[in-house]
């Protein structure tokens, strides 16, 4: 299938969830007046805590399927990064919890996979998201090798997903800035490390992660740590490894790191619910900090003010290149999506905007309805997967 054709959904982690029936009611809130906004059905990808899926009967998913396919939505994508509670009054770095080394986090992915099963059709296809291991600060000993088991139990337990419901579920690490696995040239070494670790004793385990394990590549974190997305993918393919999802989202940029009108106005975008990592470039040091600060915002260290750009991890609509003073890295998206029409392997298409409601004001075009928004969002990836198609 052509990128074009693929499916394109908005991330249902936007929505504060608790249960099968809170995801019912935020859909019918938001993504059916989206969808009627736009003109057509449109995909989401779901998301539900670990304490929503536990206990969920066969009946109760039918009856989900029923309404969900019945008022035209469709999936073929769930993100299983968030564990639980990601609508708390502070998440932080307990988005990373459990991590990849903890049995919980393969249990609620497995959970996941087999919910995602249930809603795609016959033979169909599908990916679920996952984080980078773990959270660098809390696992600083972490090696490579202590997340392999529970990776390997889960592919394992995706390929009986397949063998019995003959649906394919792939999982797909997502690197991020400050994480084990922070660069996609992190993921791809271990990737290629972990397969070459089983080769010797199972060539069938080694077949089970080649497919059903790889990449999901949000544009927004590879924005922040100053890759070049279409060198970044390509990379991914020549390695030997898929390219399972992409995430469509846009990191705010300051390029005048000296100007402090323009520091001041980044301020705003300081919260107290998500980390907002924040990167630069100081000559040939690369800069990093764990959150953004009000501090650090107006009284940067001078090798901050030196860097020619600051790049922050605070995901902000891809349909606006500037905010005030400050601009976007939309354009990583554009760039993104022309790589991945290349590919060999269609990856699924998620545009992940989550923070809609810790946004500053001005940050959302005047419009507060979040229907609207994730139209406008829909509207301008579609736009770019339409010139590709021309």
């Amino acid at each position: 299938m052509a990128l074009a054709d693929r499916p394109l959904a908005y991330c249902g982690n936007v929505h504060p969830t608790e249960s099968l029936s809170d995801l019912r009611s935020q859909l019918e809130r938001h993504a059916l007046p989206a969808a009627k906004e736009i003109g057509r059905p449109i995909s989401v990808g779901l998301w539900l805590p670990r304490s929503a899926l536990q206990g969920l009967d066969d009946h109760a998913i039918a009856e989900f399927r029923s309404w969900f396919q019945g008022n035209g939505l469709s999936t073929t994508t769930m993100n299983a990064f968030p564990f639980g509670d990601f609508h708390a009054s502070k998440v932080k770095e307990r988005v990373y919890q459990p991590d990849w080394t903890e049995p919980e986090r393969a249990d609620y992915t497995v959970l996941v996979a087999e919910f995602l099963a249930k809603l795609l059709s016959e033979n169909g296809e599908g990916s679920i998201s996952t984080l980078p291991l773990a959270y660098r600060r809390l696992k600083p000993n972490a090696k490579a090798e202590d997340f392999f088991p529970n990776l390997l139990d889960v592919v394992g337990r995706l390929a009986v997903v397949k063998e019995t419901t003959g649906r394919t579920i792939r999982l797909a690490i997502e690197p991020e800035p400050g994480c084990f696995l922070e660069r996609t040239s992190d993921v791809i070494a271990f990737l290629s490390t972990l397969r070459s670790s089983v080769e010797p004793q199972s060539a069938e385990v080694a077949r089970q992660i080649k497919e059903h394990l790889g990449v999901c590549f949000d544009v927004c974190h590879s924005a922040v740590m100053f890759e070049n997305p279409g060198s970044a993918l390509r990379s991914i393919a020549e390695a030997g490894h898929r390219v399972v999802k992409i995430q469509i989202s846009s990191a705010l940029e300051l390029r005048t790191p000296a100007d402090r009108g323009a520091r001041k106005f980044l301020s705003q975008f300081v919260e107290e619910r998500y980390l907002h990592q924040t990167t630069g470039v100081a000559g040939d040091r690369f800069l990093f900090l764990e959150d953004l600060t009000a501090p650090h915002a107006l009284v940067p260290p001078e090798d901050w003010r030196s860097c020619a750009s600051w790049r922050v991890h605070f995901h902000v609509p891809i349909h606006q290149s500037e905010i005030g003073p400050l601009h976007t890295t939309t354009w990583a998206v554009d760039e993104t999506l022309a790589a991945a029409a290349t590919l060999a392997e269609t990856p699924d298409l998620e545009v992940e905007t989550y923070t809609w409601d810790v946004l500053p004001a001005i940050s959302r075009s005047g419009v507060p309805d979040l229907a609207q928004n994730l139209a406008a969002e829909l509207r301008h990836a579609q736009s770019i997967l339409d010139r590709l198609r021309a």
